[in-house]
């Protein structure tokens, strides 16, 4: 079986109001189907095609693909799964006007590097759909019939067993949309082709199947015609190099100056305009417009918990008020005040993907008292649950109990803490994960604290190199004169954090 849809169900989640895409879908699809979704405007034909196509998720039941479940599945596998097993035709054609039919399905076989054979493939699939002697006029000059033509060309070429057509005839002629309908009856062998569309009379004579789709769920599963064998299909694993890479780009760089060569010329020149430019500005104005940005603390570096302390003494509030607004950790609670930040979790190794947290503190949800969090955690991050809630019960920020709750909603992950956290740690807990930068070197902040057992002028920073702090850095209580050396801390974790105590 290609695909098996197993009770799916999409909800969307819009101001805290839940809208039911589709719900209790059980289907099956396999190789040499010609299959139509019909139904009304808003019925859930599109939020079904979304799901199958990997451009929407889903967040009940199970998808399988070959058998295989893709509950689990982060943003490169369904990229994977997209590039190797959908291709799409478009209601709105979206093919490039200025390049000829032969171009614009050339371009989806550029993964053949041999040029002789990327072109008879071209020809082939153009001849296939009945555009041979079109073969050399622009886009623009099609009809639309012909434009859908090339589209599913296009589609064939990039060799997909699954072909999915959104309103392929929905801006079509009744003739053309009859040919369209017969060209995709057509391709359907050795292939499964999945149609939405409002004009099921122009696909009832190729259909092999027609599924009604009646608010967000299955009316009616109408089997025409069985499918005659199937097959199993393996995503083939396909790297292609830098040089190919650069092929391609450059490949379509010319076809794009070929089909618009003024228009073209003209932008390579304002853009060569634009970069001498900047090249002088910068020669003359360098030194006072680059140490900003070495200042700055929105670079994104090292993910992990650093320890920062100061050298003065016991931290104080100023201290920490100091430090919060020069590392954007800054976090400042009223009396029921409604506030909230975010908290990054990195991927780590066994985790599915990394997450954003949102932490807050509302009055109106829970009953917590201090030291207590509740997690609300979309149904498909379950497996990562328990490294989440260690991202905050090992940070030390006064969390020392977390309750957990899953939800079906997609937005994210929320944190509610307790009012006398969020007083009293709250910028402790944002810190989990602020960045700061200092010098050439980037880390993340952790929290503030003192600690005697550091040499004056020394470093402790796990898994790093040797830096120099240097006047552009920004951590409080480092002066500009003062370089440090980084010495091994025994205080090894499995996130291999550094530990940067100042």
């Amino acid at each position: 079986m290609l695909l098996r849809l197993k009770n799916i169900g999409k909800i969307y989640d819009s101001n805290d109001i839940l809208t039911i895409g589709i719900r209790g879908i059980n289907l099956d699809f396999d190789y040499n189907e010609f299959v139509t979704i019909e139904g009304e405007s808003g019925s859930g034909k599109s939020t079904l095609l979304n799901v199958i196509g990997a451009n929407d998720s889903y967040e009940e039941g199970e998808l399988y693909i070959n058998g295989e479940e893709t509950s689990h599945y982060g943003a490169e596998e369904w990229e994977k799964y997209r590039e190797k097993y959908i291709a799409t035709v478009f209601q709105d054609f979206n093919i490039i006007e200025n390049l000829t039919v032969l171009e614009n399905v050339e371009l989806a076989l550029l993964r053949f590097e041999d040029k002789k054979l990327r072109r008879e493939k071209a020809r082939e699939l153009i001849e296939k759909v009945g555009l041979i002697k079109q073969i050399n006029q622009r886009g623009s000059k099609l009809s639309g019939g012909e434009k859908q033509r090339t589209v599913i060309a296009r589609a064939l070429a990039k060799d997909a067993p699954i072909i999915l057509a959104d309103e392929p005839t929905g801006n079509l002629d009744v003739k053309s949309s009859r040919e369209i309908a017969k060209l995709l009856k057509d391709v359907s062998k050795d292939k499964l082709v999945i149609v939405v569309t409002h004009n099921p009379e122009f696909f009832v004579e190729y259909a092999t199947r027609r599924i009604t789709i009646f608010d967000g769920s299955v009316k009616e599963d109408k089997v025409i015609e069985k499918p005659t064998e199937t097959r199993n299909a393996e995503i083939p694993e396909t790297k292609q190099s830098g040089k190919k890479n650069l092929k391609d780009t450059l490949h379509i760089g010319v076809l794009n100056y070929k089909s618009r060569p003024k228009f073209t010329a003209m932008m390579s020149f304002a853009l060569l305009v634009c970069a001498i430019t900047l090249f002088v500005v910068l020669s003359v104005f360098g030194g006072s417009l680059i140490q900003p940005i070495k200042s700055s603390l929105e670079a994104v570096g090292v993910s992990g918990k650093v320890i920062v302390s100061s050298e003065k003494g016991d931290i104080t509030q100023e201290d920490l008020d100091e430090a919060a607004g020069k590392t954007n950790a800054g976090f400042y609670l009223l009396d029921k005040e409604f506030s909230e930040f975010t908290v990054n979790v990195p991927k780590k190794s066994g985790m599915l993907s990394s997450y954003k947290v949102t932490c807050l503190y509302s009055p109106y949800e829970y009953n917590l008292k201090k030291g207590e969090a509740a997690l609300v955690i979309p149904k498909s991050a379950e497996s990562d649950e328990n490294t989440i809630k260690e991202t905050f019960l090992n940070a030390n920020v006064g969390i020392e109990i977390i309750t957990v709750n899953t939800t079906l909603s997609s937005d994210g992950l929320l944190l509610y803490i307790s009012h006398a956290d969020a007083e009293e740690n709250g910028i402790k807990i944002k810190a989990i994960n602020t960045t700061m930068k200092l010098g050439e070197t980037v880390v993340t902040v952790y929290a503030f604290e003192k600690d005697e057992a550091v040499e004056s002028g020394k470093i402790n920073l796990v898994n790093s190199n040797t830096y120099q702090a240097t006047k552009y850095s920004a951590v409080f209580s480092i002066k500009s004169n003062k370089s440090y050396e980084v010495a091994t801390d025994s205080e090894k974790d499995e996130t291999r954090s550094g530990k940067l105590i100042v």
